[in-house]
């Protein structure tokens, strides 16, 4: 019998949770599972302790409520971690439409494969509305995670990206073996902060262990209006280039502790923001601006110096953020 463990990680989104709540009960039972979840409340003012009660005696789940008053969303996620009964414990986000082979296909994932931690797609709701001058760029910071259609290892030889943290499982032997998630990075209440996810797995691939890219294994994102904004990207781009640079570990040549090609970069897309703004060219315009922010907070982060560097594999970290900032 396999114990799985679904913690959610909740913050100030009593609504989505409940949707995400009702769609985890929809999931189809599996043969020799059983499934416990876990609703971890860090700190929320608005209803959803109540939410929780509301849901409990609708559901044939075992449900249990926590409360984690250290801000942070790896506090909550670690609280999680303490308190998780299962031999997999496995981490969605509050605003996911879960579809009903969801656990099927997770519980498939950990049987076909020896790996301490399983990745999968994150859609975007196809009920999601999204402003007129959308790009599919911008799909990422709503949380859209998609490599594709086949299952992908990743190990210390080839450290691929096989996740996010809206669709992210892992044996919980693992954390007694190499400890818990970072408090040092990770989402503090409405703080843009990332990179947890990335250094936990980056500790598993050190010590020998696979992480699984498994496609199969799919839920949606439901994000709120107030993530498909100019000012969410803004900061979710700067954030990113902080990120990016952390990343940067290629030799290169640095003015003022900064990569030479950040000043060329920047000059660029003052440029471009100039002519799109002359030429009343929004589209181009507002996505100037995202790729500046996206170089300040590169520019910030190499100045200052990187508190902890991301292991890659493939192309360098320079070259992923040239992509990033270059995107026409």
């Amino acid at each position: 019998m396999m114990l799985v463990t679904v913690a959610i990680c909740t913050f100030n989104r009593s609504a989505s949770l409940r949707e995400t709540l009702q769609s985890l009960a929809g999931c189809a039972a599996v043969p020799h599972t059983e499934l416990e979840v876990l609703i971890v409340d860090n700190n929320s003012t608005d209803d959803t302790a109540g939410v929780v009660r509301e849901f409990m005696p609708t559901t044939t789940l075992e449900v249990k409520y926590l409360f984690e008053g250290a801000q942070g969303l790896s506090n909550a996620r670690n609280a999680a971690i303490h308190s998780a009964r299962g031999e997999i414990i496995s981490f969605i986000d509050d605003d996911v439409i879960l579809p009903s082979n969801w656990l099927l296909e997770l519980t498939n994932a950990f049987r076909q494969f020896d790996a301490a931690c399983v990745g999968g797609r994150v859609f975007l709701a196809p009920t999601l509305q999204l402003p007129n001058w959308w790009r599919k760029e911008y799909d990422a910071p709503l949380g859209k995670f998609d490599r594709g259609d086949q299952t992908i290892v990743s190990d210390s030889t080839n450290r691929e990206m096989i996740g996010i943290g809206a669709n992210l499982s892992f044996r919980r032997v693992v954390f007694d073996k190499y400890g818990a998630f970072s408090t040092t990075h990770g989402r503090t209440g409405t703080k843009l902060l990332m990179g947890e996810e990335t250094e936990l797995i980056d500790r598993l691939l050190d010590h020998g262990e696979r992480a699984i890219y498994y496609p199969a294994c799919f839920l949606y994102h439901s994000p709120g209006p107030q993530r498909a904004t100019s000012s969410y990207l803004r900061r979710w781009y700067y954030r990113m280039g902080e990120w990016e640079s952390t990343c940067n570990k290629s030799p290169t040549v640095t003015w003022f502790g900064i990569p030479r090609w950040v000043y060329g970069a920047a000059l660029t897309g003052t440029f471009k923001l100039l002519a799109s703004t002359l030429t009343l060219r929004s589209s181009l315009m507002r996505y100037s601006q995202f790729r500046l922010f996206f170089l300040a907070g590169y520019a910030v982060s190499a100045h200052s110096g990187p508190t902890y560097a991301p292991k890659v594999s493939k192309q360098s970290s320079e070259q992923q953020a040239n992509a990033q900032i270059r995107k026409p």
